[in-house]
C-alpha cells in the first residue's frame, strides 16, 4: 500500500531494500 508523502513514515528503499524512515 502507498502512503501519502506527508508524515514521517516508514517506506522501503527500492534501491537498497530496506525500511528506513522518510520524513517530509
Amino acid at each position: 500500500m502507498k502512503k501519502p508523502k506527508a508524515l514521517p513514515s516508514l517506506s522501503i528503499d527500492p534501491r537498497d531494500g530496506r525500511a528506513e524512515l522518510v520524513p517530509t
